[in-house]
């Protein structure tokens, strides 16, 4: 249990995390006044891997500003990651979303992987989920899934919503459309395949995904 000094306070408001930070520390989230969830701090040391709190101060950096204003607009800092596996409270979906950047620094980091630029990891591992944006709505009580929605889908629809907002390079398109792996229909397996073999980076990204969600329960 945390006490309340060992935790810190983000305000999403603005993105300006707190002045300290050490990896056992949890970090609430702020929007709009109200506290919506928690970041926790874990296994930052690592391979010089970026910390939570540095990962969300890129936000506003690697992130273009209208493209940042749009986010703020679908709930992607208020959003759950889910309804029923991992990250199923308010803010979980940035939660998931910054862990699953931290993993994929991580393994380029502890791997030597090669992108086609620097910020590739971070960009994916922010928004590969922002599908779930338009995914789950809040019915007064509690989150419900979304039953008038236009577009179906997951990586492909979240590639397609990025796209009038962000600049994406093919490997960065890739990484988040095929992010899920092999758990998708049968059929788009041998895609997913072919996708690794072109850029190996979506086998990362999926498995940064996979640590963040199964093994770190974000």
């Amino acid at each position: 249990m945390k006490t309340e000094k060992e935790i810190k306070t983000i305000f999403y408001d603005n993105i300006t995390p707190c002045n300290t930070y050490s990896s056992s520390e949890q970090f609430e989230i702020w929007k709009d006044g109200y506290k919506v969830g928690y970041i926790n701090g874990e296994d930052d040391v690592l391979c010089n891997t970026r910390t939570t709190k540095e990962i969300c101060e890129l936000i506003p950096t690697i992130i273009p500003k209208e493209c940042n204003k749009w986010l703020r607009s679908i709930g992607y800092y208020d959003k759950p990651a889910s309804l029923s596996h991992h990250g199923t409270v308010n803010g979980d979906l940035l939660a998931h979303s910054v862990e699953v950047a931290k993993q994929l620094d991580w393994l380029t980091k502890r791997l030597g992987l090669k992108w086609e630029r620097d910020e590739s990891p971070i960009l994916v591992g922010l928004l590969h989920d922002v599908c779930k944006c338009d995914d789950y709505v809040f019915n007064e009580t509690q989150w419900e899934y979304n039953q008038n929605k236009i577009m179906n889908g997951h990586g492909d629809k979240s590639v397609m919503m990025l796209s009038g907002y962000i600049q994406l390079t093919e490997e960065e398109m890739y990484c988040i459309r095929f992010h899920m792996g092999s758990f998708t229909e049968k059929e788009e397996w041998k895609y997913y395949s072919r996708a690794v073999n072109k850029y190996p980076n979506v086998l990362y990204t999926h498995t940064a995904d996979m640590i963040a969600s199964q093994i770190k329960n974000i």
